[in-house]
């Protein structure tokens, strides 16, 4: 009887131990592979998305400046030829506004006098009445 494979009864009672796995690598080959292709698909994906993004953050950069200087987002030429029409564009506007004639601001008499500008008879006042339209 061995003393370290038997109950006090005599008998044996260890169970055998059958090796069936040597390595310590809880995976099978198959298991393995499948694994790390799908893990290389993962990456292959994750790459293309980040690539699109990429992508989509430079021309919302590219279109941010274009507004910025005054180009529509229908115009697809290069930035210097269209921002030297936008430019060109942005004068000739400016030169219209500023050809059109302001309209004179009316006049008001003041609530808290009586006497009309015109009623005074300064030589001041009597010329400026005669000259100016409103006041008469």
């Amino acid at each position: 009887m061995q003393h370290d494979s038997s109950d006090i009864l005599g008998q044996d009672t260890m169970p055998t131990v059958n090796a069936s796995r040597t390595g310590g690598f809880p995976l099978t080959l198959g298991q393995t592979i499948f694994t790390f292709i799908v893990l290389f698909g993962i990456y292959i994906i994750g790459l293309r998305l980040w690539k699109r993004v990429l992508l989509w953050r430079e021309r919302s950069y590219k279109l941010a400046t274009r507004r910025r200087h005054g180009i529509p987002d229908s115009d697809l030429r290069p930035f210097n030829v269209a921002y030297s029409e936008a430019m060109m564009r942005a004068r000739e506007e400016e030169g219209k506004k500023q050809l059109k004639p302001r309209p004179a601001p009316a006049r008001r008499r003041l609530w808290w006098t009586s006497v009309r500008p015109c009623q005074s008879k300064t030589f001041a006042t009597v010329q400026a009445c005669h000259n100016d339209p409103m006041l008469e």
